[in-house]
């Protein structure tokens, strides 16, 4: 008996869970040509396929252990690992309300009482155990609609930690190429403060002869004071820089980096860089906006859902039993279905759908947007790197030409043909020159980093992915 009147009760809470949701409401696929992309940059040309990981291509075995030390430790990006298991565990919580809910509540007691006209005590038992169920159908997709939403959140979440992993690992190769111009900076300024120290010597032992002048002595003098007042500066950029590195990497700043490298590397050849629809792929903060855009488009599916009747359905049990043994024999279970629908609410549920609205297209917008700035980011980073190198070249030739001059004014004053103000000013050219170089290659370099970084890539991925596997596996 009390089989036959529980398999029917279980059989219709089945069907109703295997009830497909009726779907009504949901985005519309959206395809890209809302976008008007170009169809290629007005600066491309054909590079070379680098490695997916970019500052592999500079060949520097101390930049790569930088960065990969700042992915396993750098703390933005620890940061951004926490946010996505933070999205993980949220759209875990909304999958779960897809599902049959059940709680139960079990008690025992045991009470003594003295018996009126006997000796002893009289002991009673009581043991409760109580079962409850709930379920609401899924027919407008309202439930369904939300999961998604948080699904897609937690993919846009993964995607700002990969822009998380880009940013830094940029940051790292620029903090790293400063450090190395600011040792070449020195460098030079140390074989600049030798030559001045010569030409001082000489002026002062020509003024001695009677072959120069006191105000030659002294202009030679400032150039060498001006050589020495640079060091400081450039000394405490170098600690600065060195602590900024070791913050990337997520040490304190004593922590000793051992940095060995003293030139730039070679500039690799121009990476390809494929046409503007590749960086919807490519560029992890194009994904993310994507991603937030669908993901609004389902809370605008969730919002109309809710604007309809639901159906719930829920089944509970109470039994107090004397013995344990006899909690589950006679089993009576109770199911209860209701409809629950809006019948006055002010318009609350309507405004919520127009808000969600006005989010997909504030969403809309910042997709647009990231997208025509990634393009810009690219363009602007081919043609900064072209022009910075047309510029090296033509610096290059100036501080030929320069030298040349030094030279020759040099050979005119040591005959005594010039004045030394000519010597004076193409030394202090020159030398102003050579620290110029040293910029213009750090800048070009950084114009590569500013282009690897706007390409965007996907060598972050894998190593999210497995972070959240394992999360999920605990």
């Amino acid at each position: 008996m009390l089989i036959k009147r529980i398999t029917p009760i279980l059989e219709l809470i089945i069907i109703l869970m295997l009830i497909p949701s009726c779907a009504v409401f949901s985005p519309k696929e959206r395809t890209e040509s809302f976008l008007n992309l170009p169809k290629g940059f007005t600066m491309y040309d054909e590079g070379i396929r680098g490695p997916d990981r970019w500052w592999e291509s500079f060949r520097s075995s101390e930049l790569d252990a930088l960065i990969n030390m700042a992915i396993k430790d750098n703390l933005t990006i620890a940061e951004t690992y926490a946010r996505v298991e933070q999205a993980w565990a949220s759209a875990v919580k909304q999958g779960a309300a897809r599902w049959l809910e059940l709680d139960t509540s079990i008690s025992s007691s045991v009470s003594r009482n003295k018996r009126a006209n006997a000796l002893g005590e009289k002991t009673e038992q009581s043991h409760l155990l109580g079962l409850t169920a709930g379920y609401e159908l899924d027919l407008w997709s309202r439930i369904k609609s939300i999961h998604k939403s948080s699904r897609l959140d937690l993919e846009a979440a993964q995607e700002d930690a990969y822009t998380s992993a880009i940013t830094i690992s940029a940051e790292i190769a620029e903090t790293w190429l400063s450090i190395i111009a600011v040792e070449r900076k020195l460098s030079i300024l140390k074989k600049q403060m030798k030559t001045n120290e010569t030409m001082l010597e000489l002026t002062m032992l020509r003024y001695r002869k009677g072959q120069s002048t006191a105000l030659d002595v002294f202009q030679q003098k400032q150039t060498l004071a001006k050589n020495r007042a640079s060091f400081p500066q450039l000394q405490a950029k170098a600690t600065t820089l060195r602590h900024e590195l070791t913050l990337l990497l997520g040490k304190p700043s004593g922590y000793r980096l051992n940095l060995k490298e003293s030139y730039f590397p070679n500039m690799p050849k121009m990476p390809e860089t494929g046409i503007p629809a590749d960086l919807l792929a490519k560029r992890p903060d194009v994904r993310k906006a994507g991603l937030k855009l669908k993901s609004a488009e389902w809370l605008v599916s969730a919002a109309k859902a809710d604007r309809l009747p639901s159906i719930k359905l829920t089944a509970s049990y109470t039994y107090v039993s004397d013995k344990v043994s006899n909690i589950f024999d006679n089993w009576i279970a109770n199911l209860a279905g209701s409809i629950i629908g809006p019948i006055f609410d002010s318009g609350a549920r309507k405004a919520e759908v127009r808000r969600t609205q006005a989010v997909v297209k504030e969403r809309l917008a910042a997709y647009k947007k990231t997208v025509l700035s990634a393009i810009n980011e690219v363009e602007d980073s081919m043609t900064n790197e072209k022009k910075q190198a047309e510029y090296i070249s033509a610096l290059r030739e100036q501080y030929e030409a320069t030298l040349n001059t030094y030279k020759q004014a040099l050979e005119y004053y040591r005959k005594g043909t010039t004045g030394y103000i000519n010597v004076l000013e193409s030394l202090n050219a020159l030398q102003s020159l050579e620290l110029g170089l040293v910029d213009a290659e750090k800048q070009h370099f950084q114009y590569r980093i500013g282009l690897y970084r706007s390409l965007g890539g996907n060598w972050m991925r894998g190593n999210i992915q497995i972070r959240i596997e394992e999360k999920n596996r605990k």
